[in-house]
């Protein structure tokens, strides 16, 4: 994630992350990590926490790797699927009290799972995002899940 100072902006107490669609990210050279949200005949794979909370699958991008060859793997690595193709959804721009990062989020398509690891999970969307964020705010869970439907309404199979 790549972060700016706040520079004059109010402090906050609590990180507070928005999601925006987008057609473009930064420079890659601000890019570190990146969110992945797989489809898997219509449904989510979500990774399960030690704390029992539901995560998407998340990746740091090593240096000098192309961004589809880390999602391939990292997912590959996390979940035991392998990523058919994926599309960039947009990024979350989050605020916190180090200053602001942003993370992408890619949205793709699984094309089969070699294992499924006993921490995932395949749920539904809407069950997935009351998993995934139940302390956001409304608007915002309403905005992301709006994006990710979007796109899988534009897809044919995913």
């Amino acid at each position: 994630m790549h972060r700016q100072s706040y520079r004059g902006a109010r402090r906050i107490s609590k990180p507070v992350a928005y999601f925006e669609k987008t057609d473009s990210l930064p420079d890659s050279g601000f890019l570190h990590c990146a969110m992945l949200v797989p489809f898997y005949h219509n449904k989510v794979l979500m990774l399960e926490t030690p704390d029992k909370s539901l995560r998407f699958p998340c990746c740091t991008i090593e240096e000098e790797e192309a961004l589809r060859k880390t999602l391939r793997r990292e997912l590959h690595r996390q979940t035991g699927a392998v990523l058919y193709s994926h599309t960039l959804l947009g990024q979350f721009t989050v605020y916190d009290l180090l200053g602001t990062a942003y993370l992408p989020v890619y949205v793709g398509k699984i094309s089969h799972l070699e294992k499924l690891v006993s921490e995932n999970r395949l749920l539904e969307l809407p069950r997935a995002m009351k998993r995934f964020a139940p302390h956001w705010e409304k608007p915002n869970i309403e905005y992301f899940l709006h994006a990710l439907n979007s796109y899988r309404k534009s897809k044919r199979k995913v």
